[in-house]
């Protein structure tokens, strides 16, 4: 059986950081933690830690497919962005099951 996938929005912020620590805490591998962040560089110490970083910003849905690849469980972290992620993530998640929706996959997954 393989281990799930946990990605991590806002992960360069205090509470995606707080996020993946808890992760990491609770014995998930760094490896199987995706940062998700929209500038790389600001989340240099948690590549070094094992962790996947990839760019995703919600106001350029086309950076989302990529960043979402391969992700199993996805954790919101977000401050008033909540409004404008939602409509823009539904239509374009298309993650390695298909075209699915975005909060069905949060929700079944908290």
């Amino acid at each position: 059986m393989t281990t799930p996938v946990y990605a991590v929005t806002g992960a360069s912020g205090r509470l995606g950081r707080l996020a993946v620590e808890q992760l990491t805490a609770r014995g998930v591998p760094p490896s199987d933690i995706v940062a998700l962040v929209r500038t790389p560089a600001k989340a240099v110490s948690l590549a070094a830690s094992g962790v996947q970083v990839r760019q995703a910003d919600y106001s350029r849905p086309a950076t989302l497919p990529a960043a979402l690849s391969g992700v199993d469980r996805l954790l919101l972290v977000s401050g008033s962005e909540v409004g404008d992620l939602c409509p823009s993530a539904h239509q374009r998640d298309r993650g390695r099951e298909g075209r699915r929706d975005l909060a069905h996959r949060v929700h079944q997954h908290a």
